[in-house]
């Protein structure tokens, strides 16, 4: 991790004083902050690993212990039940339309709110 630090001037990332602070004690690597590592990789050009800094959303799915899969571990909710596995395969739930329009909206309703 240390050549990252002679490649690239840490004080340019735009992410909250704590994160300089690791950086500088040379916690990065060491101290995992997952909002952080994440800011950091996508800086550096790696993919998002959350959906926070993905265009679209679609991919972190949650399953309940009853075989309920939901379109997001953030909207475990009755409108975004896809359906449960021990009835559907999951494949079948994870392709479904209701799925791929969830991930979609996010990049139009977005879109939406710009000037």
């Amino acid at each position: 991790m240390n050549a990252v630090f002679e490649k690239k001037n840490m004080t340019d990332i735009p992410l909250p004083p704590a994160f300089h602070v690791m950086a500088k004690h040379r916690d990065v690597g060491r101290v995992f902050v997952q909002i952080f590592d994440t800011a950091l990789g996508r800086w550096l050009g790696a993919p998002g690993g959350l959906c926070f800094f993905q265009e679209t959303c679609g991919k972190a799915l949650v399953m309940e212990h009853n075989g309920d899969l939901y379109s997001c571990d953030h909207f475990v909710e009755p409108r975004h039940l896809l359906g449960n596995i021990l009835e559907t395969p999951l494949i079948e739930l994870v392709g479904s339309e209701q799925q791929l329009k969830f991930g979609l909206n996010k990049k139009s309703l977005f879109a939406a709110l710009l000037p």
